[in-house]
């Protein structure tokens, strides 16, 4: 399978788990969450692996977000607040990317640009900040073949 495509597929199947996850939660059907957080969550996923994404920008699309309290409301609700929630899927898709042996020729910084982050640095910041470990050091131990 062509590399752009499994990539592709990683990150599908890391939108996927998200939104089930979300959907298991099932509080907002009820009625333990705001419309407002679920309204945002839902934004969240639409522009995961956006550029774009960013506190600013989920501000400026999010009626909820414009509450001075929001990421704490949110973080109340999701257990995290909205930035370390995209934040948290975006690694865990680095993390399938990085150890799939079909995709050793995939650099850390395509990786990075292909999950939405504008510089590989930043990316390898908070890819060690949520792993204690770096990108490639991870590659490196953790290489599998994911059969997709």
């Amino acid at each position: 399978m062509h590399s752009d495509r499994r990539i592709d597929k990683i990150k599908e199947i890391i939108k996927e788990a998200l939104i089930i996850e979300f959907e298991n939660i099932n509080m907002y059907k009820m009625g333990l969450i705001p419309i407002g957080v679920y309204d945002a969550v839902a934004f969240i996923h639409k522009y995961l692996y956006d550029a774009e994404l960013t506190s600013s920008f989920l501000q400026k699309h999010c009626i909820a977000s414009h509450n001075k309290n929001f990421a704490s409301i949110f973080k109340y609700y999701i257990g995290k607040t909205p930035n370390h929630y995209w934040l948290f899927y975006r690694v865990k898709a680095a993390k399938l990317l990085l150890i799939d042996k079909n995709l050793t020729e995939i650099t850390v910084s395509d990786i990075a640009y292909s999950l939405g982050f504008n510089l590989p640095q930043t990316f390898t910041m908070i890819f060690k900040k949520y792993t204690d470990t770096t990108p490639n050091y991870y590659r490196k131990q953790n290489a599998t073949d994911l059969n997709i």
